[in-house]
């Protein structure tokens, strides 16, 4: 009975000691990839490619990863991109594109080696991770600067723009003989060689400013100011540019002697011309649009914004579907306007106006639209001899809604060049340091009405007085740039 009764007792403990057992397993290796992932994630392809020794300094760093990612976990911690070898971290917003595609809009900078490297912290929708963290190394290509023209004088606002294509269209004046020069350069434009030029207007006197647009025909649109005729003038080519024979001329306005100083362009992909001008004897902004056929003189309506007095001086313009957007110089109130108008335009009363800097002394604005519209200004700062960056989201004609910082105010007295926003939301800009005898460039990837946020190079360094310096971006998101160096004696680009 006894032992009957011990025999039992022994199989229940068994039986209970099988069951805590099953209660609490032995825990099992994690599968590969961790994080409850199966496969461990891989690095398909990356952009720049490892090594490459001349990326380009414009574009997204990016990654192909071998399975969705998991957005969330895409950070500027599980993808850093650093300057190499000194760490210094470059700015940067990470996005997923399409599914599986890691990218970082940095802010790189020319002639620079940076390290990218992707950690474990980056993690798929199913949880998997990099079996090691991933690191590649990159340089980016330097800006080439060369004389595109040189001579005794040359003076005035130069004009760049560039085509569907990625070709570029100049224009500038030669001071000594009068004449207004247009340049173009289908590919390959950092060659002189790859440069033809015209002299479009050779009767003298002609050209201290100008601007200049390409629609998506390919068609150049051009406004300049005649100082011999007194004019704002208009010309545009669609092939075989530097024939003379394939112009087309016309005067957008003659409504006073001193009309059409500093004009400023958007064109539209369909070819509708607006422009943004001075009239220096009534001392207010001017506008003028022309919608089709801008060869003929009916084809073109003209306005005043602002009547002023003393606004106007220097203005840019850029145009969101039917919304105009015009920032300007206001020289009695020696601050920043802005103006807006989604109809005709020709009626002052059409225009909403406000103030966007308290008298800074604003001056040389530049204007840029982003991906979400938020409008991205630059402009010289006189008083106090800084270069400006504000922007505006949403509801521009209230002041409030503008956000301003300095940049770059060690020994700068200069004048800003120029502001571009890429579909990413990257700005570039370049600016004169008179200070410092150099021409420079700046861009910032994300929040930047941050200071910290920017970074800075050099364009080209002691190259005497500079002015003019006008820029748009180029097949590689980097910036084409024009400008006049050597006390005006030469028209130099950089790319």
């Amino acid at each position: 009975m006894s032992s009957l009764w011990n025999r039992r007792s022994v199989a229940a403990l068994l039986l209970l000691g099988g069951l805590a057992a099953c209660e609490e397993p032995v825990p099992l290796p994690p599968p590969d990839g961790g994080g409850g992932g199966g496969t461990p994630m891989t690095i398909l392809s990356t952009s720049p490619v490892a090594s490459a020794p001349l990326a380009a300094y414009g574009l997204p760093v990016s990654a192909i990863t071998s399975q969705p990612l998991n957005a969330s976990t895409a950070t500027v911690t599980s993808y850093t991109v650093a300057e190499d070898p000194s760490g210094v971290d470059a700015p940067r917003r990470i996005l997923v594109v399409g599914g599986n595609q890691l990218q970082a809009t940095a802010s790189l900078m020319p002639n620079t080696s940076y390290r990218a490297t992707i950690t474990s912290a980056l993690q798929s929708t199913t949880g998997s991770v990099l079996a090691a963290p991933y690191t590649w190394t990159f340089k980016t290509r330097p800006i080439a600067a060369f004389p595109l023209a040189t001579g005794t004088s040359f003076f005035g606002h130069l004009a760049l723009a560039a085509d569907s294509s990625g070709g570029l269209h100049a224009v500038y004046a030669d001071s000594l003989n009068g004449d207004l020069i247009y340049a173009e350069c289908a590919a390959s434009c950092a060659l002189a060689a790859n440069w033809s030029t015209l002299g479009v207007d050779t009767v003298g006197n002609v050209g201290s400013s100008s601007a200049i647009g390409v629609d998506r025909t390919g068609r150049v649109h051009m406004v300049f100011r005649s100082d011999r005729l007194q004019t704002l003038r208009y010309a545009t080519c669609l092939t075989a540019c530097t024939d003379l024979l394939s112009w087309s001329f016309a005067t957008v306005d003659n409504s006073s002697s001193q009309i059409g100083i500093n004009p400023s362009i958007s064109v539209t992909p369909d070819g509708i011309v607006q422009t943004t001008y001075y009239d220096g004897i009534n001392s207010f902004l001017r506008y003028a649009r022309c919608l089709a056929a801008c060869a003929l003189v009916a084809s073109w309506q003209t306005g005043t914004p602002d009547t002023g007095p003393f606004v106007g001086r220097s203005s840019a313009i850029v145009v969101d579907g039917s919304t105009r957007h015009v920032v300007y110089q206001d020289s009695g109130g020696r601050n920043l306007k802005y103006a807006t108008c989604s109809t005709i335009c020709t009626g002052t009363a059409e225009w909403l106006v406000s103030t966007v800097s308290l008298v800074d002394g604003a001056q040389d604005p530049a204007i840029a639209l982003g991906p979400n519209k938020e409008l991205a200004v630059t402009y010289s700062a006189a008083i106090g001899g800084t270069v400006k960056y504000t922007s505006c989201l949403r509801a521009c004609v209230t002041f409030a809604n503008w956000t301003s910082i300095d940049l770059a105010t060690s020994g700068l007295v200069g004048q800003a060049g120029g502001v571009t926003m890429d579909i990413n939301g990257r700005v570039q800009t370049v600016f004169i340091d008179n200070g410092l005898d150099r021409l420079r460039y700046a861009t910032c990837s994300s929040v930047c009405t941050s200071a910290p946020r920017w970074r800075y190079s050099t364009v080209d360094d002691n190259i005497g007085i500079t002015r003019s310096a006008v820029m748009v971006p180029g097949r590689d998101g980097a910036l084409e740039m024009l400008y006049l160096a050597t006390n005006g004696t030469v028209v130099k680009f950089a790319e």
